[in-house]
């Protein structure tokens, strides 16, 4: 797999995102709110994963299949924990200053809660203090993240 397919996916899931708080706003049914609430949550992640791998392997500017990478199935990019990818990244000299939630916190301890947050237990179960505008202001926080990973790493 072409490593540039992880910023479409970044792409793919901000937008996926962006679309289900919209259809939040026409729908009655407080299940099925809390449900889209709980789709966005669980969708999140992805956006600052992908881009982070994007990230690395634009930074080493690997032509190959990324599945045959020594990075990505020897080291640390099979893993869903970001901030492991971080670390490694920032081992080799792939530091991107100033991202909200890996590289400093957010000032906000509840956005960077659900960011700490984000792992298989609350990818897979119901996250209790979801609201709409509290996602909302997630979501643009990881899409200004994901902003400073494609200016510091154009396609």
């Amino acid at each position: 797999m072409d490593y540039r397919q992880y910023l479409r996916s970044a792409e793919r899931h901000l937008q996926t995102c962006r679309q289900l708080l919209v259809k939040y706003n026409s729908v009655s049914d407080a299940n099925s709110k809390s449900y889209l609430l709980d789709e966005v949550y669980y969708l999140s992640g992805y956006i600052l994963e992908s881009s982070l791998i994007y990230a690395f392997f634009n930074h080493i500017r690997y032509t190959s299949d990324i599945y045959l990478s020594e990075h990505y199935y020897i080291n640390c990019f099979m893993t869903h924990r970001i901030q492991t990818k971080y670390l490694y990244m920032t081992q080799r000299s792939c530091v991107i200053r100033d991202l909200i939630f890996v590289s400093r916190s957010h000032t906000s301890k509840v956005l960077q809660d659900l960011f700490n947050n984000w792992d298989v237990k609350y990818r897979y179960e119901h996250y209790p203090r979801l609201d709409k505008t509290l996602l909302d202001d997630y979501i643009n926080e990881l899409e200004n993240g994901l902003k400073k990973i494609k200016k510091l790493y154009p396609s």
